[in-house]
C-alpha cells in the first residue's frame, strides 16, 4: 500500500527516518536511500557506493 512501510516480515519501519521523512517531496519515492538516516527516494534515481573492507 503506497505510503506504509514495512520490514519484509510485515513490522512497520519508523524508526530510522530523517526528520520530515518519508515526505514523497518530488513524487513516486517508494524507495529508500540510507546515510546517517533514511530518506525516500524515486527507485529510478542512481546513487554510487564507496565500501571500505579490511
Amino acid at each position: 500500500k503506497d505510503g506504509v512501510w514495512k520490514w519484509v516480515d510485515g513490522s512497520a519501519l519508523n524508526s530510522f527516518w530523517a526528520p520530515n521523512e518519508p515526505n514523497s517531496r518530488v513524487g513516486d519515492e517508494d524507495c529508500v536511500i540510507s546515510h546517517y538516516s533514511w530518506a525516500d527516494f524515486p527507485c529510478n534515481y542512481t546513487f554510487v557506493w564507496i565500501c571500505e573492507r579490511n
